[in-house]
Parts: C-alpha cells; sequence; structure tokens
C-alpha cells in the first residue's frame, strides 16, 4: 500500500513539475491535457501495483500473471479511456497531438515506476511450487 501511495504522489509531482513548463510553452490546453493523461495513466498502474504487491505475498506463479496480464490491461484500459477523451473533448482534437504526446510520455513513465517498483520489492526467495510437488 505504501509504494502504490508513492508511485501515486511521485505521478501527481512529476506532473506537477511538468505543468509549469507547459503552460509557458503552450498554455492552459497543455497543463489540461497533461493531467488529464496523467490520470489516465496513473491509474490502471496503481491498480497492477497493488495486485502486483498481492500477488507477492502468494506466490511466484501469482506474480507471473500480474506482470504479464497487467500490461496488457493497463495498455487497454489507458488506449481506451484516451481515445474517449480525445473524441468527445474537442479542447483536446484543436491541440495538435498535445494530448495524445502528453498520454504516451506519462504511459511510459508511470511504466517505468511500476515495474521499478514491483521487481525492487520482490522476496529474495520465491517458492515457485508447493512443497508436495518437488519430485525428491
Amino acid at each position: 500500500m505504501v509504494r502504490t501511495a508513492g508511485f501515486v504522489l511521485g505521478m501527481i509531482l512529476l506532473w506537477g513539475l511538468l505543468s509549469w513548463p507547459a503552460y509557458r510553452i503552450a498554455g492552459r490546453p497543455a497543463v489540461v491535457g497533461s493531467a488529464v493523461a496523467a490520470a489516465i495513466c496513473t491509474f490502471p498502474a496503481a491498480m497492477t501495483l497493488a495486485a502486483g504487491r498481492w500477488a507477492m505475498t502468494r506466490s511466484v506463479n501469482r506474480l507471473n500473471a500480474v506482470l504479464l496480464g497487467g500490461i496488457p490491461a493497463r495498455i487497454l484500459i489507458a488506449s481506451l479511456a484516451g481515445a474517449a477523451v480525445y473524441s468527445t473533448v474537442p479542447e483536446f482534437r484543436r491541440s495538435d497531438w498535445n494530448f495524445i504526446i502528453w498520454l504516451i510520455g506519462f504511459y511510459t513513465v508511470s511504466l517505468t515506476f511500476e515495474m521499478i517498483l514491483l521487481l525492487t520489492g520482490r522476496p529474495d526467495r520465491c517458492d515457485p511450487a508447493p512443497t508436495g510437488a518437488r519430485g525428491g
């Protein structure tokens, strides 16, 4: 839970650091677009990070399933949410790919942060099979 909260706070901090230069370069649409893109990318990443932390306490097979299944789920959620926002908010369509660039950037950063937090938090020893399933 602490890592997930730290991840969300880190993404908010990153957006905060980038919002002022974005405003100075491209104005209000860049700040709004970056905030929406950050939210769209942070939500599914936080869900898969929490699921990964939960799976670490269970077994390595569940962790692998979360790691391998979480990435396509994140891509699907972020892509569908981004397409929905882009197609329904006229301000984003007029901004010359500004929103799409923010979405790709925040997705890449959130994926990187999430994988770092998941992989550095792994237990030193994972038991891949139950004790009775091993052959002598």
